[in-house]
């Protein structure tokens, strides 16, 4: 198998993968499943789409600098994507030993720093291991692309080693507000971006919606549903899904929570789609599935991980320091061959390398459209932000951004020099926190 995981040194100052295409471009997952190319045959390398320099100085609102995609590069990740996920389940079925890994939002960093717990000496991300994902990889965080692109080529290389679910925000109409899309749109020509984050999106509507792990663990990213009594509801789910609320199956396995205090099912009221399931519709969905476990994300969890029903149903929740005021902790379990579970757990660094929500300060959406009367200036103190309107000499305090990037508050009295822009940046909608008026 050509350029094993440890050559892509996952947690060092480099990661360099490399795609091979035969030059006809011929299907890779022909080569990748082990067949040999004919010798006669001239195969070139191509860039790789996951190429990062972790040591670079800041130098965008994305934080360190981001990775330069050409859009040719993105679409050969599609349309390997795409071939390779065709073939598969909507229920994907996977063998331990295996890492659950739960919500990476576009924390590049920590994705990377994930990988290097399970390091084999200085091998950075041992083949030994096998990885499934249980969904959002995009949005809230700043390197969306950068997280998409390094799984979706590590599914394309090594099929077998990564299974890859989708979540609630791999949908158009989640990621194109949440700020998938206008990381794509700051990146290329309007035009060129519609076009790839459509195409994004139309791998995404081919990823499976749930995983079986050993026969024994069920995987989802949101939760169960009053619609699943066999395993087999879940593989009859036809692919592609463009639109999951045109199936309440898929959308209670994409958004549904647990719920302490009720019984079975209830409509979430928290988010608007989806059910809350109780204690109760667990113990009965895992006797009718036949499985011992459930393995969910979708909530952040403080500690990374969570238990419901007596340990029969974990949250798992992979990003840390998720939002400014939480500081939580990420976590991913790892399920050993008998079926024993563990956790490795990621502290939240103090200065993370501009992947975490509240390390960078830099706005990366527009203030309302072209205003140029706008000045915006940012308290270094993370999470603290004044917007000051030109025609006007106090600044308005305790914004929350619109399409749920950051959840500002109120500002205490600093007396650090705020960075100031005169005109907002091309992408982000401010408005005032409910406790401002």
């Amino acid at each position: 198998m050509p350029y094993p995981l440890h050559q892509m040194r996952l947690s060092g100052a480099h990661i360099h993968l490399r795609k091979i295409f035969d030059e006809d471009r011929s299907k890779r997952h022909e080569i990748l499943n082990g067949k040999k190319a004919q010798p006669s045959r001239r195969r070139k390398r191509v860039r790789l789409v996951c190429d990062c320099d972790a040591t670079s100085p800041y130098s965008s609102s994305y934080g360190r600098t981001r990775i330069k995609y050409t859009s040719d590069e993105l679409k050969d990740v599609i349309k390997c994507s795409l071939e390779l996920l065709k073939q598969e389940n909507t229920l994907a079925e996977i063998n331990p030993p295996i890492v659950i890994v739960g919500d990476i939002h576009g924390q590049y960093f920590d994705l990377l720093r994930m990988f290097s717990k399970f390091s084999e000496g200085n091998q950075h991300g041992s083949m030994r291991v096998k990885y499934i994902f249980l969904g959002d990889y995009v949005d809230r965080g700043r390197r969306s692309m950068e997280c998409v692109c390094l799984v979706l080529t590590l599914k394309i290389l090594f099929p077998r080693k990564y299974q890859l679910l989708r979540g609630n925000h791999e949908c158009k109409g989640i990621n194109r507000v949440y700020g998938f899309y206008d990381e794509i749109l700051d990146r290329f020509e309007k035009e060129e971006a519609e076009r790839l984050w459509l195409g994004f999106n139309e791998v995404f509507a081919w990823l499976p919606l749930a995983g079986l792990v050993g026969k024994k663990i069920l995987c989802m990213h949101g939760g169960i549903s009053a619609y699943l009594n066999s395993l087999d509801d879940i593989r009859k789910i036809s692919r592609p899904l463009e639109e999951p609320n045109t199936n309440p199956l898929a959308m209670d396995l994409l958004w549904a929570d647990p719920m302490l205090n009720i019984q079975g099912y209830a409509p979430n009221t928290v988010r608007g789609v989806a059910t809350f399931f109780g204690e109760d519709a667990v113990i009965q969905c895992c006797e009718k599935l036949r499985v011992d476990l459930i393995v969910r994300a979708h909530q952040m969890m403080m500690s990374g991980y969570g238990f419901f029903c007596n340990r029969k149903l974990i949250t798992i929740f992979t990003a840390p320091r998720y939002q400014p005021e939480a500081n939580n902790k990420g976590a991913v379990v790892y399920v050993d061959k008998q079926g024993k579970i563990g956790f490795k757990v990621l502290s939240p660094l103090e200065q993370a390398p501009g992947d975490a929500n509240q390390q960078d300060n830099t706005p990366t959406k527009v203030a309302g459209p072209d205003d140029k009367s706008f000045r915006v200036s940012f308290f270094s103190k993370p999470g603290h932000v004044s917007l000051k309107i030109s025609s006007t000499s106090e600044p308005t305090r305790g914004l929350k951004v619109a399409h749920g990037y950051y959840s500002w508050s109120k500002p205490p009295n600093v007396s650090t020099k705020p960075r100031q822009f005169s005109t907002l940046p091309r992408v982000c909608y401010f408005k005032r926190s409910q406790d401002e008026g």
